[in-house]
């Protein structure tokens, strides 16, 4: 039996729903949906550069998980509530059950237990695939989760995860980043000389003076470890020292420099620095940087849709640089 107040709902009062519960909570992408680009892209790769880009899938799952953890909460709280009651109804039904001749009463205690479980899985299976359950579970989401907008609750959890999805998304590219500058260098010395002679990149990226422990640690061979020395203490959270870093070691990858050019990954970027060092506080660096109509001192707005926004251009462009590594890496660079 469906939620009373459910099966008389109208399609319009779920849009008015979806929308409420749209304005404050952001919801679980489908992987297929999401990652698609990304995995084509990953079918590819060599052994030596796909687990660098598995992390950074997971860490973007898990991104959106936490993300959506109120919506997935209340979600997982609305089925089990209907589950239960379901099982209830069977198990009442199931005590009628009389004892069949020779029967104990465990055995009779236990044939009740499995029809009871038994009846509760079959009508909870049609249940969640009739039209009326879906929506009794889509009302019953939208109260847990609307209520406590209502009362306050919810309110500061809803705009903390928001801002968090927003760091947490440009961390995925970041730490991307910065893992696959170091991995081509270790893998590829040569390449140092692109970095260095770089127009752009020399001005964030130098040799540092080695010291004798580092050398000896290296055995006074430094072609396997360049991308450490040059990289690894080097701010990757700076977007224009991250696309230096990459320009320079995927020189003419035209897709790849127009997907680091996008305006909205400035943004991003811009996001980042705003919600890490001021809370989400609009100042005037800010504005400044992203030509914001916002006001000194606002709360920077990030919408679910805005949120899901960021995580797709993440994603994007972490399928952009797996197909720009040459040959999927099985080759070695000239």
């Amino acid at each position: 039996m469906a939620h009373p107040e459910a099966a008389s709902m109208a399609p319009d009062d779920l849009s008015t729903i979806a929308r409420e519960l749209a304005e404050h909570f952001f919801m679980p992408l489908p992987d297929a949906t999401l990652f698609a680009p990304l995995d084509q892209a990953l079918e590819g790769l060599s052994a030596l550069y796909r687990p660098c880009f598995l992390a950074f899938r997971e860490s973007l799952v898990a991104a959106v998980e936490t993300t959506s953890s109120p919506f997935t909460f209340a979600h997982e709280s609305a089925v089990r509530g209907h589950s239960q009651r379901l099982h209830s109804a069977a198990r009442i039904r199931a005590l009628m059950l009389e004892a069949a001749p020779g029967e104990s009463p465990e055995q009779l205690e236990a044939r009740r237990s499995n029809e009871a479980r038994a009846r509760a899985r079959a009508s909870m299976d049609e249940f969640m695939q009739s039209s009326s359950g879906q929506t009794a579970v889509i009302h019953d989401v939208a109260d847990m989760l609307l209520s406590g907008i209502s009362k306050g609750v919810l309110v500061k959890v809803s705009r903390e995860l928001l801002l968090q999805g927003v760091v947490m998304a440009w961390g995925t590219l970041e730490v991307l980043c910065k893992d696959l500058a170091i991995l081509i260098l270790n893998s590829h010395p040569q390449l140092v000389k692109s970095v260095l002679e770089d127009a752009v990149a020399k001005r964030h990226f130098e040799l540092p003076k080695l010291t004798l422990d580092t050398l000896l640690a290296t055995r006074f061979d430094l072609s396997h470890c360049l991308g450490h020395i040059l990289f690894a203490d080097k701010d990757f959270s700076d977007l224009r020292r991250l696309k230096a870093a990459v320009n320079a070691l995927f020189p003419g990858a035209m897709p790849l420099g127009s997907a680091l050019d996008q305006a909205l990954l400035w943004q991003l970027n811009q996001e980042r620095h705003l919600i890490v060092h001021r809370r989400g506080i609009v100042d005037p660096q800010f504005i400044s940087a992203t030509g914001s109509s916002l006001q000194v001192g606002a709360s920077l707005p990030i919408t679910p849709d805005a949120l899901e926004e960021r995580f797709r251009i993440v994603t994007a462009l972490g399928a952009v640089l797996a197909a720009s590594i040459p040959d999927g890496g099985h080759l070695t660079t000239a």
